[in-house]
């Protein structure tokens, strides 16, 4: 294949992504312009079962490769297409009992959100304390609503931690809403 069926004018980056979730990367080609002053779209190059297809491409809108380019889909600490959010430090009341965990999420094709809890006396002592889920450490919520089947009242706080989880860095779970209830 020639860089002229990659519709490669003044190229600057290269990005390998499945984003027409084949389960085969797609090479997405970050233009800048062409002939000097005209700027360019990136060239998302399609595959058939990992082959690139000539002149099978689509023009993707862009504001140029400047912010598009040279960093891999995911975490840009790990790569992987995971992302978190640890919420601040909840304050349970004395008597918490059994209580709920509630959300309210969006999950669009292939994409997950899971939750986790961690509890302590202290809120300094959270940042030690392990995360559970439904069937203990290392485990997750993955149903709303959750039960919180911990020793709450031993516990003086809690943290959540949503962790987002995307097939391809295009989609993600939006999450809109956390509550913790009481049964």
């Amino acid at each position: 294949m020639a860089a002229a069926d990659l519709n490669a004018e003044s190229a600057c980056g290269l990005q390998t992504v499945d984003l027409n979730h084949d389960d085969y990367p797609d090479l997405v080609v970050h233009n800048h312009v062409k002939d000097a002053s005209t700027p360019l779209e990136a060239t998302f190059t399609g595959t058939v079962h990992g082959a690139l297809i000539r002149n099978r491409r689509t023009e993707l809108p862009t504001f140029g490769p400047h912010l598009s380019q040279m960093i891999d889909p995911g975490n840009l600490y790990t790569r992987k297409l995971e992302e978190e959010y640890v919420s601040a430090a909840i304050t349970l009341p004395a008597d918490a009992g059994n209580l709920r965990l509630a959300w309210k999420a969006e999950e669009p094709r292939g994409t997950k959100l899971q939750m986790q809890v961690r509890c302590a006396v202290s809120k300094e002592g959270l940042a030690g304390a392990r995360r559970t889920g439904p069937a203990g450490e290392g485990t997750a919520f993955q149903t709303d609503p959750a039960s919180l089947t911990l020793p709450l009242e031993a516990a003086g706080f809690m943290q959540y931690r949503a962790l987002f989880t995307s097939v391809d860095g295009g989609e993600w779970p939006v999450l809109t809403e956390v509550e913790i209830l009481r049964q």
